[in-house]
This record gives C-alpha cells, structure tokens and sequence, in this order.
C-alpha cells in the first residue's frame, strides 16, 4: 500500500465515524427534547397521582374509625 491508499482508507474510516458521531448526537438530541416537551403532562400527571393517593390515605384514616364507630353503634342498638 502506497501513502495515497492508506490516506484514503484512513478518510474513509474517519467519515464513517463521523457520519455515526451525527446519527448518534441527533438521537441524543431528539430524545432530549421529547423529555422537554413532554415534561408539563409528566409533571401534571405525577402532581394528580400525589394528590389521589394523599386523598385515599386521609379518606382511610377519617373512615375507618368512622365506619368502626358506626358499626359499634347499630350492634350497641341491636342488643336493647
């Protein structure tokens, strides 16, 4: 192999990396702002599940007692 071809296959070489290097950074890039663009309804949707789930919990905790008292309260009614 002459200086020429050795040239040419290290061009070669180096283009192809290249033309990966684009390929690669444009699906960084594009993954990158999907993320951004979908972040608002993430966001939304993570604040709504918070919020659901703290309902449940302080739902739980004032209607379990509730519910107990209540039931106490027919079964006390039922025995007179």
């Amino acid at each position: 192999m002459d200086l020429v071809n050795i040239f040419y296959a290290v061009a070669v070489v180096l283009m192809i990396l290249w033309i990966a290097f684009l390929i690669f950074g444009i699906a960084i890039l594009w993954k990158i702002y999907d993320t951004i663009k979908n972040a608002p309804a993430r966001i939304e949707e993570k604040v709504s599940e918070f919020a659901q789930s703290k309902v449940a919990s302080v739902a739980a905790a004032v209607g379990i007692p509730l519910i107990t008292m209540i039931v106490k309260k027919i079964k006390e009614r039922g025995k007179k």
